[in-house]
This record gives structure tokens, C-alpha cells and sequence, in this order.
């Protein structure tokens, strides 16, 4: 069997070519942590910053598409991003921000999707977007994000299990598929 090549004569590494896809992260966790606080910081004064939220949307993009690892949702599914939102989901935080009390965050949000040409879907491919659209609907949900405690920039175990059940009750819902143990196992292994 012939190694496949990565230029005319330079055959590529083993380690690349047998490497194991569930080690394989795609967005480095202190960058896209920082992009969050970028983005959740953008948000503000109409959702106040919160490391709570942070650390709760680094839980959702670890669970939902190992922090980054698929856009679209596996299998073909109608789930995007590196939250996976489903159309009807954006539809739901669009309305939402429709409300007259929203009118100044949805010019926010509005300005983070911009116009994009037709085919590209910002809840898809725009992270800045993504981010905004997952806390928004968070900040939807009549329940107070989860208290976080954090100890040498990490939340504690507690911490963890609170946001997971979180998660699973306001995002997940019982109709997913993810389990409060999954949420706390991805988010130790991506995001921590």
C-alpha cells in the first residue's frame, strides 16, 4: 500500500495519517473562550457579562459538536454551528428579539450576521454569530443561568454539574439525545 502523498515526494507523517479523530479538536479552547468573552462582552448592557455564560457556552459547543469538531449536524441532520442550532431555533431567538424591549440587542445581533451572500449561512460558518444566537437564547429561558464557582479559572465540580443539568434541561431538552454525564464529560475533556 502507497502512503499518500503531501507534495510529489514528501510522503505525509504516520501520526497524521492514523491519527485518532476523538482527540482531534478543531478550535483551540482559550481561543474560542476568548472569542465568547469578545462576543458576550459585545452583548452588553442588554445581557449583562457573566463568566456563568461563558463557561456555559463552552459546555454547549463541547457537547454539541466537541468544541468545534462539525458544523453541520453528523449524519444530516438540521443542526448548525458549533452550538448546533436548528433553523427553528434561530427562528425562535429572532422572534424574540423582535419584542420591543429587544430592539437594541437585535441590532446587535443584526450587525454580528451582517448580509451575507446567498449560501452562506451565518449559523453555520460565522462564530461571532453563533455565539450571540446561543446566548440569546439562553437569556430566552425564564430559569437563571446556573451560579459558577470559579477555582484557578475553572468552575468547580459542582459548578460543572449544575451547568450540565442546565444544558440539559434548556438546551438538549428531555427530547435530546445528550445526557447531563455527557455534558459533564465533554466539557472536562474539550473545555477544561
Amino acid at each position: 500500500m502507497t502512503k499518500p502523498m503531501v507534495a510529489e515526494s514528501m510522503p505525509v507523517p504516520e501520526e497524521v495519517v492514523n491519527f485518532n479523530r476523538e482527540d482531534f479538536v478543531s478550535i483551540n479552547k482559550h481561543q474560542l473562550r476568548d472569542m465568547i468573552d469578545a462576543v458576550l462582552k459585545y452583548l452588553e448592557p442588554e445581557i449583562p457579562y457573566s463568566a456563568e455564560a461563558r463557561e456555559l457556552l463552552m459546555m454547549t459547543a463541547a457537547i454539541e459538536s466537541n468544541l468545534g469538531d462539525y458544523v453541520r449536524q453528523h449524519g444530516g441532520g438540521p443542526a448548525r454551528g458549533i452550538f448546533q442550532v436548528e433553523k427553528l431555533t434561530e427562528n425562535d431567538v429572532h422572534r424574540w428579539l423582535g419584542r420591543p424591549v429587544n430592539a437594541k440587542l437585535k441590532e446587535k445581533i443584526h450587525k454580528l450576521a451582517g448580509d451575507p451572500p446567498p449560501g452562506i449561512d451565518p449559523a453555520q460558518f460565522d462564530l461571532d454569530y453563533q455565539i450571540a444566537l446561543a446566548r440569546c437564547f439562553y437569556r430566552m429561558k425564564p430559569e437563571a443561568l446556573p451560579t459558577v464557582k470559579m477555582v484557578e479559572d475553572r468552575p468547580d465540580y459542582d459548578s460543572i454539574v449544575r451547568m450540565a443539568r442546565y444544558y440539559k434541561k434548556w438546551f438538549n431538552t428531555y427530547l435530546g439525545a445528550s445526557t447531563e454525564k455527557k455534558a459533564i464529560d465533554k466539557y472536562c475533556k474539550y473545555a477544561v
